[in-house]
């Protein structure tokens, strides 16, 4: 069975993410649901694995929202793209 964790609005504050991934580890996948700020670097070494980001409305990239929303509704039905 995968593991999956979801969170959202980090708004750049790394110390709580960093703690609730440790916290909840294992995990196969992390899912940020939005409010990442610019900060997907950051995120997805923190995560250590399999990241899927879903831009909110503080984000700014939302003209790759649609392409990040396939692809997770993919990922989460089993389909590979």
């Amino acid at each position: 069975m995968q593991r999956i964790m979801i969170v959202s609005d980090s708004h750049r504050r790394h110390g709580n993410l960093a703690e609730a991934i440790y916290n909840e580890q294992p995990f196969d996948l992390l899912i940020h649901l939005g409010d990442i700020e610019g900060e997907e670097d950051i995120i997805q070494e923190l995560a250590g694995g399999e990241t899927i980001m879903v831009p909110g409305n503080n984000d700014f990239f939302l003209h790759t929202a649609i392409i990040i929303m396939f692809l997770l509704i993919c990922r989460l039905s089993g389909k590979s793209v």
